[in-house]
């Protein structure tokens, strides 16, 4: 049985639907999108609302994620309301899941530089939880940071930079680089969970297969969600600029090989290799380090191609570009301002 969602101008209600053939409602969902009327895309409405939804489709990470999306479009089509139900359906994702997703990207990428993380010294209106708490999250990047550098052995994945100091011996052609520690999945995703961010945890865990319990505490930073990164490309990866598919050989792929996808992005370094090997036989405390996790790179670039495929990417650079307030969607305030311009956006 499938967890469904009516979208209605007075809120999101959640059912249960009995599941049917997936290729089946997934091509039936299709139909119902050609048959859907979406606002053109244009500079005032510069989100593609049915590639959106066809996207979703496409590049869900787990069938499971796209029966979720497939019977959604259903229950939105078959509503009462009409088939601007369809539309709500969209801008319900765009709206919970696609940028607040963003936004904790971006949060976390600014949160784990050593600069954000960095104590600035007690204040005594602080309460010492909150201090400990802080503590506790510096401690944690730190130690993933070691480990990413000892498994890349200092090198950035990409640009092949390394770290200063670099404790292996440097050739005269490597070049030195500021390299961070980038996580996969959002860090922020581990904290401030909040009544306004239950609808976006609802619909990541039921797209991506990922419940909160699993990005708890430690798992968060562990090695399999990070990659060492030159500043600019952690950047990148963060913004959904930049992303890894498996490379494959006689249809299995090749384990830890990945395509390296760039869009709209300029790197730090040339050339980009076109794939890459993360390493799987280095050792921190006498202990393997895993490689990244093929299930977070393949979350990680769904969310990239379905947001550049619609044009939310746009939309939020737009929004931060206005607002000033980087990774600040879940603030109350902001949200009423992309909510009303996003239901600005909908057709009559």
């Amino acid at each position: 049985m499938s967890s469904i969602l009516s979208f209605t101008p007075e809120g999101i209600t959640q059912h249960q639907y009995d599941g049917h053939s997936l290729p089946l409602l997934i091509e039936d969902s299709k139909r119902i999108l050609n048959r859907t009327e979406f606002p053109f895309r244009t500079l005032n409405a510069p989100v593609d609302f049915k590639s959106l939804l066809e996207a979703m489709l496409d590049y869900a990470p787990s069938p499971e994620g796209q029966r979720w999306v497939a019977l959604n479009i259903h229950a939105a089509h078959f509503d009462q309301t009409g088939q601007t139900s369809v539309l709500n359906y969209g801008i319900a994702v765009l709206e919970n899941l696609l940028l607040p997703i963003q936004a904790r990207a971006n949060a976390a990428m600014k949160e784990g530089r050593p600069e954000s993380t960095a104590s600035s010294g007690h204040t005594p209106a602080r309460e010492d939880t909150g201090l400990a708490l802080e503590a506790a999250r510096r401690k944690e990047q730190a130690d993933f940071r070691e480990k990413l550098m000892a498994r890349e052995r200092f090198r950035c994945i990409i640009t092949r930079r390394i770290s200063d100091p670099y404790p292996l011996g440097r050739s005269e052609a490597d070049q030195y680089g500021r390299l961070e520690a980038a996580h996969i999945l959002p860090a922020s995703l581990n904290y401030n969970v909040s009544t306004e961010s239950a609808t976006t945890w609802d619909m990541f865990k039921h797209w991506t297969g990922i419940r909160p319990q699993d990005c708890a505490g430690e798992l968060i930073t562990r090695p399999a969600n990070g990659l060492l990164l030159s500043e600019r490309e952690h950047g990148a990866l963060s913004s959904f600029k930049l992303w890894f598919e498996p490379v494959t050989s006689a249809n299995a792929p090749i384990p830890n090989t990945y395509k390296v996808c760039l869009r709209n992005f300029d790197p730090s370094a040339l050339p980009v290799p076109q794939q890459v090997t993360f390493r799987d036989d280095q050792l921190f405390q006498n202990q393997l380090i895993p490689p990244p996790a093929p299930d977070l790179l393949k979350i990680h670039a769904a969310f990239a191609k379905v947001l550049h495929a619609c044009g939310a990417l746009e939309l939020y650079e737009q929004w931060e570009d206005e607002s000033g307030t980087s990774g600040k969607v879940f603030d109350q305030n902001s949200l009423g301002l992309l909510n009303a311009r996003l239901r600005a956006i909908q057709v009559a």
